[in-house]
């Protein structure tokens, strides 16, 4: 178990080396400051040039690559390559945690990129026949989009019978993801007319008080028993306390649990009318991520899952969560998707977001265990 153990940690290790926080350092900056506040190739290539994103996406694919390529069959001095660990599994567990180290980098504040190269790189050396499709598909998304983490997965679902995502899992107790709400953005625009709110307030339009009436009329939209929810989260607009506004703006999250009521959901948003005469509204946005449904294969995924879970010694329970992950797109796809086999933790979003170091093992010798049996 000692070869185990030490080269998981090298794999790990190996993550941590960021391409663009290596470089940003020797250039004394740091992207994650910069642009999306990501430390992956995108935002290398959005705020420091071609040549600096280039270099960055060659060395984490290259992390992948040498992770799963090269360690699992390597003899480390003072090592004994111990007969007793397949190289299978060994190799898997590897690939995982120069990953888990990518997106966790302990010399950077475990804080790091999506992965996506390392990724690419993990793909291609297990499996060097998919490289070409792999890559080809790759280039012509990010030629398209612009954006690495979405070329990189809908190349590897191109190639895929089912897709594990590494978001955390739910809870402190660990629990697989297998249902998340679809979500969606509005932006309500309101015009109105300005007046002296003491002289002649009849000769304004209220735009904050169309605003309250639209905000109210989206209210009643929310059925949480068919899984809707809508919530104005950010409102803004008028100038001073005597004055009637002519402007006012909201910004509204949308949530929903089934594809079904995505269309009809989104039409009567954005069909939205005026109440008070003279006011204008114009609305923006719609929805952007379809739900992840617990479907047949979702739900045979999960239990395998559970299986390995139960060999490696303990127990795998799934949730539901209103939050949504690049998982809602493969699965809307089709493609049986098991979220939330990630790190464990809690606080997102919060400054108690922590990871739990050790149940880093666990998870990652249930990823191994999914990768060898899938």
């Amino acid at each position: 178990m000692l070869e185990l153990g030490v080269k998981i940690l090298i794999a790990y290790l190996l993550g941590t080396l960021l391409g663009s926080l290596i470089l940003g350092r020797m250039r004394g900056v740091d992207i994650r400051s910069m642009g999306s506040g990501n430390a992956g190739a995108t935002n290398a290539l959005r705020t420091q040039g071609k040549l600096f994103g280039f270099l960055v996406l060659l060395i984490d694919i290259a992390k992948g690559v040498i992770a799963v390529w090269w360690l699992p069959s390597a003899a480390l001095p003072g090592i004994d390559i111990d007969a007793g660990v397949s190289r299978e599994w060994l190799t898997m567990a590897c690939g995982f945690a120069v990953i888990v180290g990518h997106v966790y980098p302990v010399w950077f504040d475990f804080r790091g990129g999506k992965g996506a190269a390392t990724v690419v790189g993990v793909v291609a050396a297990l499996e060097l026949r998919l490289l070409v499709p792999l890559l080809v598909s790759w280039i012509i998304v990010l030629l398209l989009s612009g954006y690495v983490g979405l070329a990189t997965m809908l190349s590897t679902v191109a190639l895929a019978a089912a897709v594990l995502v590494l978001e955390p899992a739910l809870g402190l107790d660990g629990r697989a993801k297998t249902r998340r709400k679809g979500i969606g953005e509005i932006e309500i625009i309101v015009h109105g007319r300005a007046a002296h709110a003491g002289v002649d307030p009849e000769r304004g339009v209220n735009a904050a008080h169309e605003l309250a009436l639209q905000i109210a009329r989206l209210m009643k939209m929310n059925d949480p028993r068919r899984g809707i929810t809508l919530q104005a989260n950010v409102i803004s607009g008028g100038t001073a306390s005597n004055v009637v506004p002519e402007f006012a703006r909201a910004l509204v999250d949308v949530r929903f649990a089934w594809a079904r009521d995505a269309w009809g959901l989104e039409r009567r948003l954005l069909r939205l009318r005026p109440i008070l005469k003279g006011a204008r509204i114009e609305v923006r946005g719609g929805l952007n991520r379809p739900p992840l449904e617990r479907t047949a294969g979702v739900a045979n995924l999960f239990r395998h899952a559970q299986s390995i879970a139960r060999e490696i010694g303990f127990e795998l329970n799934e949730a539901s969560t209103g939050g949504a992950s690049d998982g809602n797109f493969t699965g809307a796809l089709g493609v049986p998707t098991l979220d939330g086999i990630g790190a464990v933790g809690d606080g997102a979003h919060s400054l108690r977001e922590h990871v739990v170091i050790r149940e880093l093992p666990r998870r990652g010798a249930l990823l191994a265990g999914l990768l060898a049996s899938l």
